[in-house]
């Protein structure tokens, strides 16, 4: 388990049906409304899909990362390279442009090692959106 900051807290469940991130804010203990079930229910590329769950005072994101590995665990594995760098970079920069098509606020995705994703063919960058993070 890892904390962006006082209130976000996160870990990872893994089992042998499945892999998932759970993140919740302390802040945090009504579902988002429109925004939250929006990015729920359509696939918006770039960003781990994800179901909302409300538990006594916390509002927790379960996102499914599946076969994805975590920037945190790559950089464990192996060194990054100044090319592998720079894909990382424009991969962050694209979903987030991609994710303006669905007014997601820039200020809503979840930044760290922990929670920035790699998978498919060719590798993709996946990230965790939190509405209203801010």
């Amino acid at each position: 388990m890892w904390k962006k900051d006082d209130s976000l807290e996160c870990e990872y469940i893994r089992t042998m049906q499945k892999n998932e991130i759970v993140l919740y804010d302390r802040r945090v203990t009504c579902g988002s409304g429109y925004y939250g079930k929006m990015l729920t229910y359509n696939k918006v590329p770039g960003i781990l899909s994800f179901s909302e769950e409300t538990s006594d005072t916390k509002l927790r994101y379960r996102y499914t990362i599946g076969t994805k590995q975590s920037l945190a665990e790559r950089c464990v594995t192996e060194k990054i390279s100044y090319v592998q760098l720079e894909s990382l970079i424009r991969g962050l920069a694209e979903v987030v442009a991609r994710g303006r098509e669905y007014l997601i606020d820039e200020n809503d995705y979840v930044l760290s090692p922990e929670s920035i994703f790699f998978g498919g063919n060719p590798e993709k960058v996946y990230l965790c959106c939190y509405p209203f993070l801010q």
